[in-house]
């Protein structure tokens, strides 16, 4: 008896470690759900603004989990040297956020930049910090990115 109780202890713990979230997917369905949600920046030259989008094209709500305030970075480098980071100089809560898309729904940030860029080549870089999407760990980041010269 005193054996079965032991062996059953060791197996208990291990009966829960199977989930059936998985089981009803197709391969690359959660692949597909990720990249559903489509990153559009743009950078303004004259204004010297940045804006970007974020839109839920998969046909159904998306619940996006941040681990922080901070839902996105912007940043912008000339050469290798980054020269703007939106996340500088700004205090953003440490406490876990939710965002949820309805389909076809679009969030939208932009910031005119506080100091104007000097002449020439640049690369920005925008990006949803995203720690789950739809309870999942995300497959590749949500990102976008742009060339654009300052004359």
């Amino acid at each position: 008896m005193k054996y079965l109780v032991i062996v059953f202890l060791m197996v208990l713990p291990l009966i829960g470690c199977g989930t059936l979230e998985n089981e009803n997917k197709q391969p690359g369905e959660e692949k597909t759900m990720k990249s559903a949600l489509v990153v559009n920046g743009s950078f303004e030259v004259n204004s010297q603004e940045w804006s970007m989008r974020l839109q839920n094209k998969s046909g159904e709500s998306s619940l996006i989990e941040f681990t922080s305030a901070q839902e996105i970075e912007v940043i912008i480098k000339k050469a290798e040297e980054t020269v703007y980071r939106y996340s500088d100089e700004k205090m953003f809560s440490q406490a876990l956020k939710s965002l949820t898309l309805e389909k076809e729904e679009t969030r939208k940030w932009s910031e005119s930049l506080s100091q104007k860029l000097e002449s020439g080549s640049y690369t920005i870089t925008y990006e949803v910090l995203a720690n789950k999407i739809n309870g999942s760990l995300p497959t590749t980041a949500i990102t976008d990115s742009e060339t654009f010269t300052i004359p």
